[in-house]
């Protein structure tokens, strides 16, 4: 072993044999390690079906190289790691926000609002599923919300999606599943998060980004709270909502949640990555006579050592006092009380920031507690103020009195690439066809060829070259068989298209050309006049 370990150790023979382990560990552990680009790989794409054989994602441009729709239309197996990753990196330990993935599911009888339909196969599997505590093993289908608000109730859960429109109620298994999977992708672009996960980036862009997101993770952005809205019905009483859980203790100094190497921790005690898997019983128990199952994966991140949202106010009683920043500095030790009028109806004092219209008895309310305490929307109205979409897990940005997604927020305070999607935080930059570009990404939409100075033709807002343009969307002629180009003067009629000329334009008959001229369209053909029309089509 002295070759090896000795005085005399050979240093080239060290570089070879740490070479073979390298290869060997790699060899046992690529099924570990993924690439960027090889997430969601061969996903099948859900907008074009058989059309593309599988997500190839373009190295730059974010989108598939086989049918150019987005990762986002792509059925992509297995996103949860990278959606701990991604809220990981919006949020760490110095904020006082949480997050937490938590699914539910209930009794299809609990939901008053459930579609009709879910994937046959997920009926079918839920139906074969007995209640083992009747004796006569009756039981009911179950559906399961793939995500819930934090620290939900059975009852506050299954009233907020019942508000929600249907066809957004995160179901396993239903449109709305894949919508919340697809918004998750839109409204938070993880490109947006971290220079690391951009193109190229200067030492100067790459500080102007990270000032940029350290801004909007102080000022910014935060996470919804839904509460049950109190109400004053005649001869009834008011009482207090309950006030949330207290958040679990801080994450240690110098752990972020969004690491790369982060793993989703599992049990009642939080993984060394700050996430963990809670006990239903963490999330409330339902109602005696409606049984659910509560299964909560805590991806806490922060320490939010404040209750938020607060307690609707009293009315006309003696409730907790709050503080300027909402935190509840007098909690009695029970609900305090006052006799309601007689003139008192169901409605309650507060109103959608959104539609204007008052809550009403029985309804849950999301909470922003950047927008202030006496703000609240209805679940359907809290929406991104650009795109007007549901913000996915009730994640939102404020800015100037108003909620958006996270990509909206962004395109309010920075240019955008069309070609890539990333910010751009350079000084010059090219602006055409109603969008922003980096100067070095304004290329044809199909071969990448670099546009500047260039010739270029615009098809549904994307730059082509001419060469691209031609063989992707150039019109045959019908007289002379060849492709029109683009920028060649054409002629068309139904789905007959002609070089504008006297060569290919003419009567079918005489070759009088028709350039300018009225004409007579017949089985392909064009005529000068009936007569021609007669003499060749006999």
């Amino acid at each position: 072993m002295d070759y090896l370990i000795g005085p005399t150790a050979d240093p080239i023979l060290w570089v070879c044999v740490v070479t073979v382990f390298s290869l060997v560990f790699l060899k046992f552990n690529r099924n570990r390690v993924t690439l960027g680009h090889e997430i969601g790989a061969g996903a099948p794409c859900l907008k074009c079906g058989d059309a593309c054989t599988g997500l190839d994602l373009h190295f730059w441009r974010k989108i598939c190289k086989v049918c150019k729709c987005g990762p986002e239309d792509h059925r992509i197996i297995g996103q949860d790691r990278e959606q701990f990753r991604k809220i990981g990196r919006l949020f760490d330990e110095v904020h006082t926000v949480r997050y937490s993935l938590n699914t539910m599911t209930v009794s299809r009888t609990q939901f008053l609002n459930a579609p009709e339909k879910v994937e046959e196969e997920k009926i079918n599997n839920d139906i074969a599923k007995k209640d083992e505590s009747k004796p006569n093993g009756d039981g009911d289908a179950r559906i399961t919300f793939e995500w819930v608000p934090d620290g939900a109730t059975v009852e506050t859960a299954t009233r907020y999606m019942e508000m929600l429109p249907m066809e957004s109620q995160p179901i396993e298994g239903t449109q709305g599943a894949d919508l919340r999977k697809k918004q998750m992708h839109v409204q938070l672009p993880a490109h947006d998060q971290a220079p690391e996960l951009c193109q190229n980036l200067s030492d100067k862009e790459v500080k102007d980004m990270e000032d940029f997101v350290k801004e909007y993770k102080e000022h910014a952005v935060g996470i919804g709270m839904v509460q049950p809205v109190q109400v004053k019905a005649a001869g009834s009483s008011f009482q207090l909502a309950a006030a949330p859980p207290v958040p679990p203790k801080p994450n240690k100094k110098g752990v972020h949640p969004g690491a790369p190497d982060d793993d989703v921790g599992a049990g009642d005690s939080p993984a060394p990555n700050g996430y963990g898997t809670s006990s239903p019983a963490k999330q409330g128990s339902p109602a005696k006579g409606s049984p659910a199952h509560v299964a909560a994966t805590d991806a806490s991140v922060g320490t939010d050592q404040e209750y938020w949202p607060p307690p609707p106010p009293v009315i006309n009683g003696d409730g907790p006092q709050m503080t300027s920043e909402g935190v509840v500095t007098d909690l009695p030790p029970s609900p305090t009380t006052s006799t309601a009028s007689a003139s008192s109806t169901s409605s309650s004092k507060w109103q959608c920031v959104k539609c204007g219209e008052n809550m009403s008895g029985g309804d849950v309310a999301v909470f922003a507690e950047r927008a202030g305490v006496d703000k609240c929307w209805h679940p359907g109205c809290f929406r991104c103020t650009t795109c007007n979409e549901l913000l996915v897990d009730l994640i939102y940005f404020f800015k100037g009195d108003h909620i958006y997604c996270g990509r909206h927020y962004a395109d309010t305070l920075k240019p955008r690439c069309a070609a890539c999607d990333e910010l751009i935080f350079a000084l010059s930059y090219t602006q055409a066809e109603d969008g922003n570009w980096h100067v070095n990404h304004f290329c044809c939409y199909e071969c990448d060829t670099p546009l500047g100075g260039q010739q270029y033709v615009a098809k549904n807002s994307h730059p082509y070259c001419m060469d691209c343009h031609s063989q992707k969307f150039a019109k045959m002629c019908t007289s002379c068989g060849m492709k029109i180009g683009a920028g060649v003067p054409r002629l068309s009629h139904n789905e007959h298209h002609w070089h504008a000329d006297d060569d290919c334009f003419r009567c079918s008959n005489c070759k009088t050309t028709l350039v300018g001229k009225s004409f007579l369209p017949k089985e392909g053909y064009i005529f000068c006049s009936t007569k021609c029309k007669k003499q060749l089509l006999r």
